[in-house]
Parts: structure tokens; sequence; C-alpha cells
């Protein structure tokens, strides 16, 4: 038997592999930091945003905030308005994680489908339910939701 064959090998190996792309995902950062100074260098200016860490904040639906005081700080204001530091804490699980979990969605098949089945059911029941509700109230006063 390969020893690459055994399981515990082959979760180590995704977990492994989810540290790699983690540590690529930094040096993308490090990359757009140096990115951003060389072009503040050639401008002659102060540098930008870091692009890789506005391209996550923008996945995220944050949009850029500068804080008043001595130190500016480059913070994010999220969907709700609150203030937020810090773009990779969020991304930090995903990547570390996302090749275990995909492993493990191929090797435990049926488990994914259950667990999608039930989701797409427990969906399409809440539909109907809040459609229920809404058309019962529109055959008690049918001039409600004009």
């Amino acid at each position: 038997m390969n020893e690459f064959e055994s399981l515990p090998v082959q979760l180590f190996g995704c977990l492994i592999l989810g540290v790699a792309l983690f540590v690529a995902m930094l040096l993308t950062v490090g990359l757009g930091k140096l990115w951003r100074n060389v072009w503040g260098w050639i401008d002659d200016s102060e540098p930008g945003r870091n692009p890789v860490l506005e391209f996550l904040a923008r996945l995220r639906g944050w949009t850029p905030y500068t804080t008043e005081g001595y130190s500016k700080y480059l913070w994010w204001k999220d969907k709700k308005g609150e203030q937020r530091p810090d773009v990779l804490l969020f991304f930090f699980p995903i990547t570390m994680f996302a090749p275990l979990a995909i492993y493990l969605s191929i090797k435990l098949y049926p488990v994914l489908l259950t667990f999608v089945t039930l989701a797409v059911v427990a969906y399409v029941a809440r539909f109907a339910r809040r459609h229920r509700k809404l058309f019962d109230k529109h055959l008690k006063d049918p001039e409600a939701h004009k």
C-alpha cells in the first residue's frame, strides 16, 4: 500500500495545501504593498491603498474609510456602516480549510448531497410558508398591497 493512500496522510496534505494557499495570499498582499509603495515613490506622493486588500474588501462589500488622527490608518466600512480594520482576518480560515473542505466533500459526497438536499427543501418550505402568509393576508384585505 502506498503511504499516500491512507486517510490521515491525505487530510494532513490538505491542511499543508491550505497553509501554502494562505502563505501565497500573504505574499500577494506583500506584493500589493510593494506595488503601492513603488507607485507612490514614482509619483513622489503618499502611497495609496494596497490593491490586493482593496480587492478583498470589495469582495466583502466594504468601502474605503480613512480615520482621522495621527496615524491615519486605512480602515473599511462594511455594509452596515461599521468600521472594520482588517480584511485578511476573514479570509484566513477560508484559505486554510478550503482544500480540506473540498477533499471531504468529494470523499463524503453522499453526506454532502444529503445536506444540500435538506437545505434546498428547507428553503423551498420557507418560501412557500412566507407566500402562503402573504396570500392569506391578501385574501383578508385585498387593498393592503396596492
